[in-house]
């Protein structure tokens, strides 16, 4: 029998169970072909019939029948799609507090191209999904919840070996990735103070276009961007715990003005700091 690793200190599993908030069949309408948007939730997205285009960003990712989507939390896209023709998509709305973790390991979200076998498998996941949402006991709502876990990580398990095996592996390439790992590590252990552009860009010795043009172009963001949405989850994270002011969550996260903080995480979340804390201590 073959020993299976544990995780050690820097690879954290992804684990939990994602929360899902709805989920089915639907038809799109044209209105989301002509406005941005976006969710408070994480988006799954499989096309059953027509073809969608997802804007997200400067990015645009075609997607036909059998093709998914992943839509991150708080992410402005626009979906567009021939409103002359029916759009059909199977789509789950979830909340996973590994939401984050996992997009930052994705090489991409949006329409991917899927391998022969993680398309089968995940059109299977699908269809088990589809089959448990006529049967509502608590156990079938746990195995839904079980598959879009599987669904999940199949799709980054795919991705992931498609990016090593296409991967441009060029000294260039490399060193670029490398800035950009940097850049987002220096964000990660200083986002709890003033951060600027030029300054991360002195720090790594680079000018500030070139990083704020690396880092958009390794990603699917760009880097106060991912300053932004990495300060919100952690500010949530600290609200939720109830211990913490929305004043004292706003300056741990690197804010010094408290009404701007609100301000951004209304526009983040969709809701205010102060609607978060009141429901976490009704909860309590």
């Amino acid at each position: 029998m073959q020993k299976f690793p544990r995780s050690g200190p820097q690879q954290k599993p992804i684990n939990s169970l994602p929360d899902i908030a709805a989920i089915g069949d639907r038809i799109f309408e044209p209105y989301w072909a002509i406005h941005d948007h976006c969710a408070q939730n994480c988006e799954f997205l499989m096309v059953t019939e027509g073809r969608l285009r997802t804007r997200l960003g400067r990015r645009r990712f075609e997607t036909g029948p059998g093709d998914v989507a992943l839509i991150p939390p708080g992410k402005r896209h626009r979906d567009e799609f021939d409103p002359q023709q029916v759009l059909k998509i199977f789509m789950v709305s979830y909340h996973w507090q590994d939401a984050a973790r996992y997009f930052k390991m994705l090489p991409h979200c949006a329409g991917m191209p899927l391998s022969t076998n993680a398309r089968h498998e995940v059109e299977s996941l699908v269809t088990r999904m589809r089959s448990l949402l006529h049967s509502g006991t608590q156990t079938d709502r746990l195995l839904c919840r079980a598959c879009l876990l599987n669904l999940l990580l199949t799709i980054l398990h795919d991705q992931m070996q498609h990016n090593t095996q296409a991967g441009d592996h060029t000294p260039g390439a490399r060193h670029r990735h490398a800035l950009m790992l940097k850049a987002r590590h220096y964000l990660d252990k200083h986002y709890t103070e003033e951060i600027s552009l030029e300054h991360i860009a002195r720090t790594l010795q680079i000018s500030p276009f070139y990083l704020s043009h690396l880092f958009s172009q390794e990603n699917d963001f760009s880097l106060m961007e991912y300053l932004t949405n990495l300060r919100m989850q952690k500010a949530k994270l600290l609200l939720q715990g109830g211990r913490h002011s929305i004043k004292e969550a706003a300056y741990a996260v690197g804010y010094n003005d408290g009404n701007y903080f609100t301000k951004v995480f209304r526009r983040h979340f969709g809701f205010t700091p102060r609607d978060l804390r009141d429901a976490s201590r009704g909860s309590a």
